[in-house]
């Protein structure tokens, strides 16, 4: 459930003839971008943006042709369609969006905020009760380009500087990275040096990966809960897992035990140019 502000939809919405004429351009898909699209930019508090990274995997792959019949659906010679395209950001925006939509509540982020935490605290204690390390979630990874409108991989990774997205990093931000974290151990320490290290989505997008990375390491070691780094570590020292390569382990690369840690498994990513 969100807490977030609801997206409005007029209730003659069916009837429209914007949206009859995006039908008939590009089908009823241009609909259900349309709506999905909207549930997404109140969602990431994007005031009517949708960025590329949303749109390009939609209805496997045709998100771009139908984002077009959305943009080209306008009904009179000099009219605007039910988008317009954002050509400072890329991608597009919902055509008189700020005027139906208001900013959402503050109260609402916060509720939201706390509910997120709790549910995060309930998750932890059960895995840790039937001895399951989480997998990564690979929704967040989505999430990340959505935000950028790039993917991690075409990020430069090597400057760790400028944004995208046309928005600051929020505290939901690293709540929804938190979630996939293995250990949840020095939550507050932790956010506190993030907050200092991570102010673009850029760097939001590496420690993303970072994440990812790690719990997929944890999860193909084996790796006891009581050996994983505590969330204010792996902050201090993320950038380490930014470009790790997790491996399976093979015969000639089993994993080795030794005192109670697992070793053998992950390596570190090769330079370019170079191979394993």
């Amino acid at each position: 459930m969100s807490f977030g502000a609801w997206g409005k939809v007029d209730g003659d919405f069916f009837s429209h003839p914007k949206a009859l004429r995006a039908i008939e351009i590009a089908g009823p898909g241009t609909i259900g971008l349309w709506a999905m699209a909207l549930s997404y930019t109140r969602r990431y508090q994007l005031n009517g943006y949708v960025p590329p990274g949303f749109v390009r995997p939609f209805a496997e792959g045709d998100g771009p042709r139908l984002a077009h019949a959305l943009v080209a659906c306008a009904v009179k010679p000099a009219g605007h369609g039910l988008w317009l395209e954002d050509h400072d950001r890329g991608g597009w925006v919902f055509y008189k969006f700020a005027k139906y939509n208001p900013p959402t509540p503050p109260h609402l982020h916060k509720h939201r905020s706390d509910a997120g935490a709790k549910g995060g605290k309930a998750r932890a204690e059960r895995s840790r009760q039937l001895g399951l390390i989480p997998p990564p979630s690979k929704l967040l990874e989505t999430c990340l380009e959505t935000y950028t409108g790039i993917g991690n991989g075409d990020l430069d990774l090597g400057g760790g500087g400028g944004g995208g997205g046309g928005r600051e990093v929020t505290e939901a931000d690293f709540e929804d990275i938190y979630a996939a974290y293995p250990h949840k151990e020095g939550k507050a320490r932790g956010m506190d040096i993030l907050r200092r290290k991570v102010r673009t989505l850029a760097e939001l997008a590496r420690l993303n990966r970072a994440v990812l990375n790690y719990a997929e390491k944890c999860r193909v070691e084996r790796t006891e809960p009581r050996f994983i780094k505590h969330w204010k570590t792996f902050a201090n020292c993320y950038e380490d897992y930014v470009d790790l390569v997790v491996v399976a382990p093979t015969a000639e690369t089993q994993p080795r035990t030794r005192g109670g840690r697992t070793y053998g498994v992950a390596m570190p990513a090769a330079p370019d140019g170079d191979e394993f």
